[in-house]
């Protein structure tokens, strides 16, 4: 077996998008993504609005689009599909409570229609923890 060299560099406080907080005296380990949240709802500017408890309104329901919705301009399409993968990094990584939310939105991705403003909710109530 090949063995390597290895340096200690000290104690890890940020790691592939994970921000690290430790305490060895008072035995706790704390981890978040509030920067890479923060840095998210800067890029798409849902800084404008109250931040929201809870990632998906109570009575948010699934529907596909129909004739008669307003279709998303390329932009917006752009836009949105960004935004899941955003939220659903956040999602698997440190956000569990917006799991659900991400999945559901995630089902009409190739049409979605009102669920934008449902996205940038889900990212203002990341903004809160």
């Amino acid at each position: 077996m090949d063995s390597f060299k290895c340096k200690m560099l000290g104690d890890v406080h940020y790691y592939l998008g994970l921000q690290i907080e430790r305490d060895v005296e008072k035995r706790w380990l704390k981890m978040h993504q509030h920067k890479y949240i923060s840095g998210v709802v800067q890029q798409y500017g849902i800084l404008e609005g109250r931040t929201m408890k809870t990632p998906l309104p109570a009575d948010f329901k699934l529907r596909k689009a129909t004739e008669d919705d307003v279709v998303l301009e390329e932009e917006e399409m752009k836009e949105y599909h960004s935004l899941i993968g955003s939220v659903m990094n956040a999602a698997v990584q440190t956000r569990l409570d917006a799991s659900f939310g991400v999945g559901q939105l995630s089902r009409v991705v190739q049409q979605p229609t009102a669920h934008l403003e449902v996205a940038r909710r889900m990212e203002r109530s990341k903004e809160t923890k």
